[in-house]
């Protein structure tokens, strides 16, 4: 039996989409606002202005001068221990510094005294701190981890970080652990060419935007409920599959019941396959679920690497409703961003032994009529078969919009309703005789909230079901089908 790449034994793949139907108010703000504008006239425009912003807000940093913040100079080690002393609230400083070169009363003499105290910085060698010398991107982020550290966040870097950067090489040694941990929790991402750079020099700009993800992410995890994913490969080959791992923490200090469709989504738009929804069943109605004080909700998602080669970011939201005395309340939560690799490209092999196979009945229509795909799955293993699956079929048409849902998103067999994203049902069996097929029809509506832009669309379904399920040879099939090319008339 010959199969395309699976995700491990009960691991349950999904390919979801953003699509909450729990419209209930008020609301819980777990994001950061925006900062407001600042009177800087050389940030507009600019790739990190949105971060200079929110770190001037913060009052963890200031301009060059009332009109300037001068975001592409290089930034100083006695910048960089000055930002840290302001983020730790600028502690009394019990001594003077230890450095020949830090003379009382600058600017930065103070925190350069409690950073050698609170072992954040060590220094350059020969009793000299060199706060002129501009710091070094690996330079920062071994600051920044031992910064965390002494503030009593957790530095735990899962062994399954690694650095898969073109230059991880050029990382010395000694900031190794540190440049793991910034990658691990997003807090450095690379370049727009996939680099680390770590001994380039950091600009402003970029200790903006590396300060800003850190005090974020440390927000994040004192909020009342904590959404955090991690993958289990940060590299994988073109066409594998990723294995996201996602926490719901209830860090609010009390029991509740939550109401959800659909708990978790990856807001991924460039995820080819995140429009799959079911049509084999309809969505059953909103769920509840008791949610105990400091447990967590864990849940595991495979989802194909159907993406260009080179350095991706990846972020879920959790949306669900806690229930009340007398109403409900509407939560949105964003996980952390994870930062993966997709390598250069790989086709899976072909799977001879079940053949997935769609066809439309119009090809061409005009904006805003219904194209309906038939879709079957035959099995030409030779042998009788008892397949199990959670959904069957999913589309795979990066056009087709499901967010907003509507009369934009596919219809069940009878187009009768919208079928809504939903949490998966338990896994069921279904006897396939050889030679037989499995049939359903989809049906998606070219107008509404998401209608389907004039022009040409390709359009394959993927089916995923398992072979032996819960057993020792238990097999993960996933097959695409045939492409069919649909167009859109004005």
């Amino acid at each position: 039996m010959r199969s395309s790449k699976y995700c491990p034994k009960r691991v349950i793949c999904l390919l979801v989409v953003v699509c909450l139907v729990i419209g209930m108010a008020p609301s819980i703000a777990v994001a950061v606002p925006p900062p407001a504008s600042q009177p800087f006239t050389d940030i507009a425009g600019h790739w990190a202005h949105e971060a200079i912003g929110f770190m001037v807000e913060g009052g963890f940093m200031e301009g060059t001068s009332a009109t300037t913040f001068e975001p592409n100079a290089l930034f100083s080690r006695a910048m960089a221990v000055t930002i840290l002393y302001r983020m730790a609230e600028e502690p009394p400083v019990q001594s003077a510094t230890v450095f020949t070169d830090v003379a009382p009363g600058r600017w930065y003499s103070d925190a350069v005294a409690w950073a050698y105290s609170s072992g954040v910085v060590q220094g350059i060698g020969d009793g000299r701190f060199a706060p002129a010398v501009n710091i070094t991107r690996q330079e920062m982020a071994t600051i920044l981890h031992r910064f965390a550290s002494a503030q009593g966040y957790d530095v735990a870097v899962a062994s399954s970080v690694t650095l898969d950067f073109p230059d991880a090489n050029l990382i010395n040694d000694w900031a190794v652990g540190a440049m793991r941990w910034a990658v691990q929790n997003g807090v450095m991402r690379g370049t727009d060419l996939g680099e680390l750079n770590p001994r380039s020099n950091a600009t402003r700009a970029e200790a903006a935007t590396v300060l800003t993800r850190f005090v974020r992410e440390n927000e994040r995890l004192r909020e009342p409920f904590v959404f955090t994913i991690s993958v289990e490969e940060t590299s994988l080959p073109q066409g594998e599959r990723l294995v996201v791992d996602v926490e719901l923490k209830n860090n609010s200090g009390e029991d509740h019941v939550i109401v959800y469709s659909l708990l978790f989504s990856p807001s991924a738009p460039f995820w080819r396959n995140s429009s799959g929804v079911s049509v084999a069943e309809d969505p059953p109605l909103p769920q509840s679920r008791f949610f105990e004080a400091d447990s967590i909700i864990r849940d595991t998602f495979c989802m194909p690497l159907d993406l260009e080669p080179g350095r991706h970011e990846l972020r879920f939201r959790a949306a669900f409703a806690l229930r009340l005395q007398d109403n409900y309340q509407s939560v949105q939560i964003q996980s952390n961003t994870v930062m993966f690799t997709v390598q250069s490209e790989y086709v899976p092999p072909l799977n001879e032994d079940f053949v997935l196979t769609i066809s439309v009945e119009e090809t061409s229509l005009p904006q805003g009529e219904t194209f309906r795909a038939n879709v079957e799955l035959k099995n030409n293993s030779g042998e009788d078969q008892t397949i199990t699956y959670s959904t069957l079929f999913w589309p795979d048409i990066p056009n087709w919009n499901p967010f907003g849902c509507g009369y934009g998103c596919p219809r069940n067999r009878y187009c009768e309703r919208p079928v809504s994203p939903f949490d998966m049902p338990l896994p069921r069996p279904r006897f396939l005789s050889v030679n037989d097929a499995i049939r359903t029809v989809w049906s998606h509506l070219g107008a509404g909230v998401n209608p389907l832009p004039p022009g040409t669309h390709e359009l394959r379904f993927i089916a995923f079901f398992d072979l032996n399920w819960e057993q020792e040879n238990q097999e993960r099939i996933a097959i695409w089908s045939n492409t069919v090319v649909l167009t859109v008339l004005p």
